[in-house]
């Protein structure tokens, strides 16, 4: 009897047939696993790595003598105004500052790049004392200083995706019924 013979007789076994389906859908599992590790560890880095971010650079004042038009604050802030705000390279991280008067009056707001003496928090802090109230929002990825309705950190977004499609590689090759 030659090898491929055996080979076939062997799977012709329904016991055989059984493990080698449990064996494929093993294998395959392990696959999924090892890619989804290896994009875990690639976010793990991608988010961990300090380099420069992009950050948004406006403000706006409404008591100053300017006739600008508010583009900045977080009302005015929309996907058209990505094009038209300048960005810079921002060693630290980005800042959105909402600075109000005692009556809850806007005085300034800007965005910009995190400075040394704010502390970088990734959440937004509300500080008052006598004469004013500061809501500063810090955060560290680029153009994460856009309005909160479309703040979302990149490599959050990227790991939920590659584990949709995780899961939808799983579901693509149920286990064998037994």
């Amino acid at each position: 009897m030659k090898e491929t013979e055996a080979h076939e007789s062997i799977l012709r076994d329904d016991k055989t047939e059984e493990t080698y389906k449990w064996l494929e859908y093993s294998r395959h599992i392990l696959r999924v696993y090892h890619w989804t590790e290896g994009v875990a560890e690639l976010t793990i880095i991608a988010r961990y790595t300090k380099a420069s971010v992009q950050c948004f650079v406006c403000s706006y004042s409404p008591g100053s003598n300017s006739t600008r038009v508010d583009g900045c604050t977080d009302t005015n802030f929309t996907t058209e105004s990505y094009y038209q705000v300048l960005t810079r390279s921002c060693p630290l991280g980005c800042e959105a500052v909402t600075v109000y008067d005692l009556n809850g009056v806007l005085l300034t707001f800007h965005r910009n790049c995190a400075t040394s003496s704010t502390p970088l928090t990734n959440t937004c802090e509300t500080h008052q004392n006598r004469v004013l109230t500061r809501h500063v929002c810090t955060c560290d990825t680029s153009y994460c200083n856009a309005a909160p309705r479309s703040v979302h950190s990149t490599p959050s977004l990227l790991t939920l995706l590659l584990l949709v499609v995780g899961c939808l590689q799983l579901l693509k090759f149920p286990p064998p019924a037994t």
